[in-house]
């Protein structure tokens, strides 16, 4: 655990209404997380979350912690998105094999093989590091790695 004295220097005084940050009305205090690279967004946000439930337990019952943005939301809904865009996928094909071909026997065949192969993919994706996923590029947008001129 850090302690906020150990980082920073506290003291009393007034400030500038142009960094006041409100919610709901009410006076608020504001943090953001950001991910270091290599990081898994999911895996921090579920550690924040359990963290500040615990912490919430210690103030007072007028003091609420709350969630202004969650990036781990998008990306969690992103995945449900791809795997029920795969799932409609192989659906349609189905019927439109089954359509053309008028072959149960094979068009079951083909459901199977296409099933099975979008899962694996489907899977593979899933365990892919973020690294390798997003190309792993440093500030510059460039690839770390590389030599660039």
């Amino acid at each position: 655990m850090v302690r906020l004295d150990n980082v920073a220097t506290i003291s009393e005084g007034t400030s500038p209404q142009w960094i006041r940050v409100t919610a709901d009305g009410r006076d608020a205090v504001i943090f953001q997380v950001h991910q270091q690279p290599g990081g898994n967004t999911v895996q921090i946000a579920q550690e924040i979350k359990a963290k500040l439930a615990g912490f919430q337990k210690q103030l007072s019952s007028d003091i609420k912690i709350a969630n202004w943005y969650d990036q781990s939301e998008l990306i969690l809904s992103s995945e449900k998105s791809v795997r029920d865009s795969i799932l409609v996928g192989v659906v349609f094909a189905i019927l439109i094999l089954l359509a053309f071909l008028r072959n149960l026997k094979i068009t079951l065949i083909a459901a199977i093989a296409g099933a099975g192969s979008a899962g694996r993919h489907y899977s593979a994706a899933l365990c892919i590091p973020d690294e390798l996923q997003h190309h792993d590029t440093g500030r510059n947008g460039r690839r770390r790695g590389t030599h660039h001129r």
